[in-house]
């Protein structure tokens, strides 16, 4: 979990927002977070799980959200899109959708859309734009998830 008292900042405060702000808190930020979400999941849900914010996010939030408005606004679409994943976990509609989708597709197209995303970047002349870090990490992605299930797909093991 330490990964992402690293990541975090170097993504999100490598860009700018439409105003010209860098969101520099990121690392304490970050820190508390974690601290603060593994407390209450050791308190309230008696389990022994640390919790930290994903890096899902990150790479949208930095470089297509908060170009195009300030760090508040996205941080507040952020906000509203949590809420509208604890409603549909609540009603139990992300449970159907998920179960009705099979594993390796499910990483199949996450993958997909990952790399057909850095790779529309680069064709479209914005290279400079993608931070090094998601280069790395789509190619980690692709090695990591996509291996299995092409190897599920065309019976190779």
């Amino acid at each position: 979990m330490a990964y992402i008292l690293v990541l975090n900042p170097l993504i999100l405060s490598g860009a700018k927002d439409k105003f010209g702000e860098q969101f520099d808190p990121v690392q304490l930020t970050t820190a508390l977070v974690a601290a603060v979400m593994t407390i209450v999941m050791g308190d309230g849900g008696n389990l022994p799980l640390a919790l930290a914010a994903g890096l899902g996010l990150n790479a949208v939030v930095a470089f297509q959200i908060a170009p195009l408005m300030g760090w508040d606004d996205a941080m507040g679409l952020i906000v509203l899109e949590g809420l509208l994943i604890c409603v549909l976990v609540v009603t139990g509609l992300r449970g159907a959708v998920m179960h009705a989708i099979p594993q390796a597709l499910k990483q199949a197209i996450g993958v997909g859309l990952f790399v057909a995303y850095v790779l529309i970047q680069a064709v479209l002349g914005r290279a400079k734009e993608i931070h090094w870090l998601l280069w790395g990490t789509s190619a980690l992605f692709l090695v990591y998830f996509a291996i299995d299930p092409i190897e599920q797909i065309l019976g190779v093991k």
